[in-house]
This record gives structure tokens, C-alpha cells and sequence, in this order.
């Protein structure tokens, strides 16, 4: 079948760590699952991979997780 990718967003690492831990990714047919410690990264790893699901925390320090947003729909 198809991969499905998820990325995890947050400006906190334990927080990235505590849904990577805590969800069971098999059960929700998630194939692979990237995190970011920011929005930077987070572009960095959304320019090479294909991403189906984004989880994304909002208040961040250098970017907006809205902003974020915006800006991977302009990406298309």
C-alpha cells in the first residue's frame, strides 16, 4: 500500500516525544512518523519528503504553527 507520513511540529522536545510515545501509530496506519523542533526544520523536512498528516503545535517562538500552514499551502 501506500506510505502514509506523519509530521510532528512543536517548539518543545518532550512534547514531540510524549505523541511520538503515546499514540500507536501502527493502529492508525501511520507508516512513518518525522518530527521538527520548529518551523525551520519543519520546512526542511516537508521540502524532501512527501507529508500527509501535520501535527502542529501553534505558539512557537520564530513562526506561527498558522503561519506554517500558509505556507505549505502555497508549496500546493
Amino acid at each position: 500500500g501506500m506510505d502514509v507520513n506523519l509530521l510532528v511540529v512543536d517548539d518543545d522536545f518532550h512534547v514531540i516525544q510524549s505523541i511520538q510515545r503515546n499514540l500507536h501509530w501502527e493502529r492508525l496506519y501511520i507508516d512513518h512518523v518525522f518530527s521538527a523542533l520548529g518551523s525551520a526544520a519543519a520546512k526542511e523536512i516537508l521540502e524532501k519528503y512527501m507529508v500527509d498528516i501535520i501535527i502542529c503545535d501553534i505558539e512557537m517562538p520564530q513562526e506561527t504553527g498558522l503561519e506554517l500552514i500558509k505556507w505549505v499551502r502555497r508549496q500546493g
